[in-house]
């Protein structure tokens, strides 16, 4: 905390001089790991002798513990924060598990079925899923969400929402590619190559896009010419906006029968135990 007061700057300097000696296995030449060892000492000694005597005895190791400890919080804290850079979440595999999640708000599911469609409209099951085509992490539940619509054909009925991280190269591009893709009835064969193409996708951009196109048999002319246009972009907007509102703090985010499922791990189970009520 002395870092934060100009009082007592000086101090933190000290203290992260004695700590810089101690990784380097040197004595702390100021003295001060020893001002500190007493005043802890003679602090929990008023209370509890034994403690005390404990303390002084293995003092040196004690503070190997809290440094040990101080260094890996601050590794862990600096991940989180490059996580949420990049995914919009401290912990993109379990969100839940997010503090950040709770300070925001917990996702809340969208009222509109806007996005791509697959499954009877009076399914037993609705699956909304808000994913970004260039963000592993969405890439990495697509085997578990074609194994449900497998499985569970004709009672799921499943939305996807394209949410493009805006952190990823060509997000946005991809997702407004989907969507040409779609308006030429060859959206599920586009969106297995984004997936299977990913590290491409971010590097290749606009040109790599075209040529998947050609790959899965679409009209490149015609897709071209709709990714140049802002018709299908303004549509990803508005669908990024839509997860925006609804609390999307990552991807992918799902929702079953309008609850959320904070472990993408859980969706089959989650699943099952709607279609069994």
């Amino acid at each position: 905390m002395s870092i934060f007061s100009v009082q007592h700057r000086p101090l933190a300097k000290e203290a992260f001089r004695c700590v810089f000696l101690k990784m380097t296995l040197r004595p702390c030449e100021s003295g001060l790991d020893q001002k500190i060892k007493m005043k802890v000492v003679m602090g929990v000694f008023d209370k509890s002798p034994a403690a005390g005597q404990f303390i002084n005895k293995h003092f040196e190791v004690l503070s190997w513990i809290f440094t040990i400890l101080m260094l890996a919080s601050t590794v862990i804290f600096a991940q989180g924060l490059y996580n949420i850079y990049l995914y919009g979440t401290c912990d993109p595999v379990h969100p839940e598990q997010c503090l950040i999640t709770g300070v925001i708000g917990q996702p809340i599911c969208p009222n509109s079925y806007d996005g791509i469609n697959v499954g009877p409209t009076d399914a037993k099951v609705l699956i909304i899923e808000f994913g970004c085509f260039t963000c592993p992490y969405t890439k990495a539940t697509e085997d578990t969400v074609q194994n449900i619509l497998e499985t569970y054909n004709g009672s799921v009925r499943y939305v996807f929402k394209t949410f493009p991280i805006t952190t990823h190269s060509n997000a946005y591009e991809a997702a407004a590619a989907s969507i040409c893709a779609n308006n030429q009835g060859g959206y599920w064969d586009y969106r297995a190559a984004l997936f299977n193409n990913q590290s491409a996708v971010i590097a290749g951009g606009k040109p790599y896009l075209i040529e998947l196109a050609n790959n899965t048999g679409l009209n490149t002319t015609v897709f071209t010419s709709c990714l140049d246009s802002n018709t299908t972009l303004s549509q990803v907007n508005i669908m990024q906006e839509e997860g925006y509102k609804s609390n999307v703090h990552g991807t992918p985010t799902f929702f079953v029968n309008h609850r959320y499922v904070a472990n993408a791990a859980d969706l089959e189970k989650v699943v099952q135990e709607e279609l069994a009520k």
